[in-house]
C-alpha cells in the first residue's frame, strides 16, 4: 500500500466517523457541555490575572512564575483541575469508543468492507476523535481570548497558539490511550471501566514516577505537558524543574529544547495508537 492510498484511507475513515460524531446528539451535547464548562473556568481565571509586577509566586502549586504578566491567565486555565486534567480524561473516555461504539452499533463490519487495511481503519477512527478534541480546544481557546480581550487582558498570540497546540497534544494522548484500551476487551462495560482506570492512572502517573526517580516524572503526560508549557515563556518554570534543579544543580541542559519537551507528548499519541492498531488487527470483528 503506497503512501497516497494510506493517506486517502485515513482521511476517508476520519471524515466518515467525524460525520457520525456530528450527527450524534449525545456526542454533540457532551462535547458542547465540556467546551462551555472549560471556557467558563478559563474565563473565571480572569479575576486572578493581575499579579504583583516583581513577585516570584507559585501558580496553582505547579508553576513558579517570575515577573508575572497577563499571559499567566493561560497557566491558570491549563493547570486548574477543570481544564487540562478534565480534557485528558475526556480524551480517554472519547477514545474508548473507537472500536466499542462501532461494534455496538453494528457499523464496524460495514466500515471494514471498505478497501482499506485494518490498520488504516483503526488509525482513521483515532484521527477522527483527535479532530473532535482539537475542535473543543480551539473553541475553548478562541472564547478565552475573546473574553480576555473584552476584559482588557492582552495575551501574546505566540503563547496562545502554543497553549492550544500543547493542550491538543495533551488531550490527544488521552484519546490514543483510550483507543488502545478499546481493543483489549469486547464488552462495553469492561472497556469503559478500563478507560476510567486508565484516565485516573494518567493523572497520577507523574507523581508515582517522580517518587521513585525525580527525572522519570517528565515521562508522564501531565508533567510533560506542564514542562512544555513552561517553555512558552522565559519567566515560567515548573516546580518539577525547580526540584530537579535542586537535586542536580542545573535543569536547563535537560529541558533546553522545545522539541524535546513535546517529544514525550507525541510518544503518548503515537505509541498507544500503534499498540491499538496491532490489537485491532488481531481482534475478532464478530465478537
Amino acid at each position: 500500500m503506497n503512501g497516497r492510498h494510506t493517506a486517502t484511507a485515513l482521511l476517508n475513515i476520519a471524515r466518515l466517523e467525524f460525520r457520525r460524531h456530528r450527527r450524534s446528539r449525545g456526542t454533540v451535547g457532551t462535547l458542547a457541555g465540556l467546551t462551555l464548562f472549560c471556557t467558563f473556568w478559563s474565563v473565571h481565571n480572569l479575576s486572578i490575572s493581575a499579579y504583583p509586577p516583581d513577585a516570584s509566586l507559585r501558580n496553582d502549586g505547579v508553576f513558579s512564575v517570575v515577573a508575572p504578566s497577563q499571559n499567566v491567565l493561560l497557566l491558570d486555565a491549563a493547570t486548574s483541575v477543570f481544564v487540562g486534567p478534565l480534557l485528558l480524561c475526556a480524551g480517554v473516555l472519547l477514545g474508548v469508543g473507537t472500536v466499542t461504539t462501532p461494534r455496538a452499533e453494528g457499523t464496524l463490519r460495514t466500515i471494514q468492507t471498505f478497501p482499506y487495511s485494518r490498520r488504516s481503519v483503526f488509525v482513521g477512527l483515532v484521527l477522527s476523535r483527535v479532530v473532535v478534541i482539537a475542535v473543543v480546544v480551539t473553541v475553548l481557546t478562541i472564547c478565552t481570548v475573546i473574553a480576555a480581550s473584552l476584559a482588557g487582558v492582552h495575551l501574546s498570540w505566540a503563547v496562545v497558539f502554543g497553549f492550544a497546540v500543547l493542550l491538543t497534544f495533551h488531550a490527544a494522548g488521552g484519546v490514543a490511550v483510550g483507543a488502545m484500551v478499546s481493543t483489549l476487551r469486547t464488552e462495553p462495560i469492561a472497556v469503559y471501566l478500563l478507560g476510567v482506570v486508565a484516565a485516573v492512572g494518567l493523572l497520577v502517573l507523574g507523581g508515582v514516577l517522580s517518587s521513585q526517580f525525580i527525572q522519570a516524572g517528565v515521562f508522564a503526560p501531565r508533567t510533560a505537558f506542564h514542562v512544555a508549557l513552561a517553555g512558552l515563556h522565559e519567566d515560567w518554570m515548573t516546580l518539577f524543574q525547580q526540584a530537579l534543579a535542586d537535586s542536580t544543580g542545573d535543569v536547563r541542559p535537560l529541558f533546553g529544547s522545545m522539541v524535546a519537551r513535546i517529544l514525550v507528548l507525541c510518544v503518548w499519541v503515537v505509541v498507544p495508537t500503534l499498540l491499538g492498531a496491532v490489537g485491532y488487527e488481531r481482534g475478532d470483528l464478530d465478537r
